[in-house]
């Protein structure tokens, strides 16, 4: 990046340990620690981690030897920032939203809301998908415990169409 490093947003991992806080008190970064299991503390960060593993790891960039995977991480790095566009940056690049914060920075906050307000509305289409999804498998886990709880005196049920829709339920541990 074309700036020093302020600070820093760590989870728990031993990774971050000793070592780590020793260099980054020489050089003068503040750290900052997410709480135990809480990825949401971080999500720029979590994203990130997805996308260099969608976009870079499992596309085969992983090298034997040390200096093959620096230089494939540091060809990753550049493209990460100044070629391929971010949805939340506007479609801007990391270096492209940094320069326009810079010289424009209401301009840079109004991008920052609007993905913000389309964030909103896909959490609320996903809390409704979720919601009727959830209500779905309920109905065939209920039809399931019905099918099997009948008296087979009363009526000889096939139980295998309802494993069937409970193979993918969430609610079940059906395989």
């Amino acid at each position: 990046m074309p700036f020093a490093i302020a600070s820093i947003n760590t989870d728990n991992g031993g990774e971050n340990g000793k070592a780590f806080k020793e260099q980054l008190r020489q050089d003068d970064i503040i750290h900052f620690y997410s709480r135990t299991g809480t990825p949401t503390d971080n999500p720029r960060v979590e994203r990130s981690h997805l996308t260099d593993d969608n976009e870079f790891w499992k596309r085969g960039h992983n090298y034997r030897r040390f200096d093959e995977q620096k230089k494939a991480l540091s060809k990753w790095e550049y493209v990460y920032n100044y070629i391929r566009p971010n949805q939340a940056l506007g479609n801007l690049t990391p270096i492209q939203f940094y320069k326009l914060w810079k010289e424009n920075p209401n301009k840079a906050y109004t991008i920052k809301d609007k993905y913000k307000q389309y964030l909103e509305k896909q959490r609320k289409r996903q809390s409704t998908a979720r919601r009727l999804k959830n209500k779905n498998q309920m109905e065939k886990l209920m039809n399931f415990i019905d099918a099997k709880l009948t008296p087979k005196t009363i009526q000889k049920v096939d139980l295998q169409p309802y494993k069937y829709e409970l193979i993918k339920c969430e609610l079940c541990s059906w395989t």
